[in-house]
């Protein structure tokens, strides 16, 4: 959806490529909430204004509604699509409904311009818009990369300033004879968590 707009559009051979398809649901957990104990009251007003209700399916009504949201939905994904690659509905429809090609493939099919990495989409880029290709330009990656180790640590680090860290765990002794820890400690704020965490 967000490629459409572009000038053109660079895919490595191997990149997976689409998928033109939209799809939504929701988890009926009725079920779970009886067996776990849990329950919890609600005030609705309006037909279907539970319609994203967790604790119910959805009615055959509801599921025809939902059929023409995602249907409208694909239909002005397909028609972008068709626009920005100067391809008919029909073609475009023909390689979407959900499929995912590699990039090899969608330059066979018309999704993408060109074969190539990083480096080519950054050439194009100065091409399009006109900037000498001897031009001094700053490139920004995120997330920065950073050591093997801080790549470790990252992955194994949640931190929060609610968090008064991982010095109040670990007696002072300890940290002193341990380098590992010591760098640990340094980060005011730290949890170890066995697994990624992210706040939005």
């Amino acid at each position: 959806w967000i490629a459409t707009a572009s000038h053109a559009i660079v895919a490595e051979p191997s990149t997976l490529t689409g998928s033109i398809g939209i799809y939504a649901g929701k988890f009926n957990l009725d079920g779970l909430y009886k067996k776990i104990g849990f329950s919890h009251d609600r005030v609705i007003r309006g037909a279907s204004a539970d319609f994203w209700s967790s604790s119910r399916s959805f009615s055959s009504e509801e599921r025809l509604r939902l059929r023409g949201i995602l249907q409208g939905g694909y239909e002005r994904f397909v028609e972008r699509v068709a626009t920005s690659r100067n391809m008919s509905r029909e073609e475009v429809d023909a390689i979407a409904q959900g499929r995912v090609w590699t990039g090899a493939q969608a330059l066979e099919i018309g999704l993408v311009d060109e074969l190539g990495g990083l480096d080519r989409a950054l050439a194009l880029a100065l091409e399009k818009a006109d900037i000498p290709e001897d031009a001094q330009i700053h490139l920004e990656i995120f997330p920065e990369r950073g050591t093997f180790f801080q790549m470790l640590v990252n992955k194994m680090v949640y931190r929060a300033p609610e968090v008064t860290g991982i010095r109040r765990f670990i007696p002072g002794r300890l940290i002193g004879e341990s380098p590992v820890l010591r760098l640990l400690t340094e980060t005011p704020r730290l949890v170890l968590m066995p697994f990624d965490v992210t706040i939005h």
